[in-house]
């Protein structure tokens, strides 16, 4: 919750007057993130972001997780940023972004595959410093490499076309199958023919918006041939905008993000690459309900993805005076969960599903770092969308 009480006012949705202070908090945040990235506890392998996950959001006690899809997505933003930056933040965001290749190979398949893995492939520990982990997981086979990890990485390696298009024909293999059809989805949904959350057979097949946004968003900046499963989960998400379950049922269509801004920031992102007519022609309805999902939320972290999807599509909120003590402080408050794993996934389907919308199996990541570049994301794109606006 942002802190209502406190008195000393910082115009953070502005379009900030004056270009430098602008440029002050992005350069403030660029070295944040060059400090996260290299001081923290030892349990952190370096060049990773320290990522914290907890049991509930009412649970305050945070454990360790050295998983790497935090920091794989920080990179994706911060190399997309990067361009727009001024030359000295492009020299620590280079830097950053150097370390992040050097720890990505400690999370690769180990039979050689180009895909990867939420935690280390080298030295195996599934869902490490639990209970759960020790007494019932605790085997190298627990969760297969994931599309959503394997995508943000393949993009910050620089990955060379021929291997995107090779992993792209992999993922044909893990769709949502007749024979292995998802029981998780949103009824009316279970027979698209969509990408699965998993590169794994024995894991169960579960359809989240989010990471078929993310897919989509590699075949368009890619320009890759469309396959039989990337028109099904466009499909599954044209439908999804049309019948606006991102605002009636989005715990149930995106499984792993669970909220209204995090798949209109998803969507925002997707259809930033080139247009989508299927998903064009609902602009003005996503803009829309994006302006109202802003004007009720008073998550500092959920307006601020807001404010960068309506950007993506054209729209600049006016400004708006937030109570904040430090912004930095209020950035990376753990208020605020981008990622919501559902342990339930690697268990076998009989035990899976009764335990999936119980809550049970059900951890809350939080990853500092990532929230300062979701911030850093907005300011860039604010400053972006201002320069541009033609002028009196």
């Amino acid at each position: 919750m942002l802190k209502k009480n406190i008195g000393i006012f910082f115009f953070l949705f502005t379009c900030f007057l004056y270009s430098s202070a602008n440029d002050s908090l992005i350069h403030r945040l660029i070295r944040r993130l060059d400090d996260l990235q290299l001081h923290h506890e030892p349990y952190f392998p370096q060049g990773l972001f320290p990522t914290y996950r907890q049991y509930s959001t009412k649970d305050h006690s945070l454990k360790n997780d050295n998983n790497i899809f935090f920091t794989g997505i920080a990179g994706v933003t911060l190399k997309k940023l990067r361009p727009y930056l001024q030359e000295q933040d492009q020299i620590i965001c280079d830097s950053i972004i150097q370390r992040i290749k050097k720890i990505a190979p400690k999370y690769k398949n180990t039979k050689g595959r180009n895909t990867y893995n939420f935690w280390p492939t080298d030295t195996v520990k599934i869902f490490p410093n639990s209970f759960l982990y020790t007494h019932l997981i605790a085997n190298d086979e627990a969760i297969a490499d994931d599309l959503d990890d394997t995508v943000a990485l393949l993009e910050v390696l620089d990955a060379a076309d021929s291997v995107i298009r090779s992993v792209h024909e992999i993922m044909q293999d893990f769709s949502n199958k007749k024979s292995i059809s998802t029981k998780t989805a949103l009824q009316g949904y279970e027979n698209f023919d969509a990408y699965s959350a998993w590169f794994g057979k024995k894991m169960v097949v579960e359809l989240d918006a989010c990471i078929l946004s993310n897919v989509l968003t590699m075949v368009q900046t890619h320009d890759l041939v469309w396959t039989k499963a990337d028109s099904a989960s466009l499909n599954f998400l044209v439908k999804m905008v049309r019948q606006k379950d991102y605002l009636k049922h989005p715990a149930v269509v995106a499984v792993y993000y669970k909220t209204t801004p995090i798949i209109l920031y998803h969507l925002s992102r997707l259809m930033n690459v080139k247009p989508i007519d299927s998903l064009e022609q609902y602009k003005k309805q996503l803009i829309d309900d994006a302006v109202r999902a802003y004007a009720v939320s008073d998550n500092l972290l959920d307006k601020t993805i807001l404010r960068t999807a309506l950007l993506r599509w054209g729209v600049s909120l006016p400004a708006e005076l937030v109570v904040t003590e430090n912004i930095l402080t209020d950035a990376e408050n753990n208020d605020f969960n981008f990622f919501i794993l559902n342990l339930a996934c690697t268990l076998p389907g009989y035990l899976a599903f009764p335990l999936f919308n119980s809550g049970l199996t059900r951890y809350y990541y939080y990853c500092p770092a990532y929230n300062d570049v979701l911030l850093l994301e907005y300011l860039v794109l604010q400053k972006r969308f201002d320069e541009r606006k033609p002028a009196n």
